[in-house]
């Protein structure tokens, strides 16, 4: 099971994880130690990125941050997590093992650092608009608190 622990702190960013991955084995139908020396947390060039559950489904996402030109202006994150997801399920990989995965990372914009989560599960859930059924997927940013000096 993958631990990250992730904080924003102001004007830091905090990431911390553990080095166990686990994988998918088709042939048994069960997830399995893959190695204890999976780094999880990885720099693009805007900040870290750090992922939860399916690894081969975290992996493929880091390398597309790490792909990045530091002068794109545009991410394209939740279509490119999205291709990937569908990549894994026609891959075999059961949607009970993709939805417990989750992706954390963060952005320098020049001026201040923010931090993001993208839930995986989101990706399943599917609304109704007019008669048409609608992924939202989201990107959630994880808000920082200031404490008033004496607490």
């Amino acid at each position: 099971m993958t631990m990250i622990i992730s904080a924003h702190l102001g004007d830091f960013i905090l990431i911390s994880a553990d080095k166990r991955a686990m994988i998918f084995d088709l042939e048994t139908g069960a997830m399995r130690v893959s190695n204890n020396d999976e780094s999880k947390i990885e720099l693009w060039c805007r900040g870290a990125i750090a992922g939860t559950g399916d690894t081969v489904l975290i992996n493929r996402i880091m390398n597309y941050f790490k792909s990045l030109n530091p002068t794109d202006l545009n991410l394209y994150q939740l279509s490119i997590i999205h291709k990937e997801v569908e990549r894994r399920l026609i891959e075999g990989i059961p949607k009970e093992v993709l939805i417990n995965t989750t992706i954390i990372f963060s952005i320098y914009n020049g001026c201040e650092t923010s931090l993001y989560t993208i839930p995986i599960e989101q990706f399943f859930k599917k609304i109704d608009i007019e008669g048409i059924p609608i992924i939202r997927s989201r990107i959630y940013e994880v808000k920082y608190m200031k404490l008033k000096s004496g607490q």
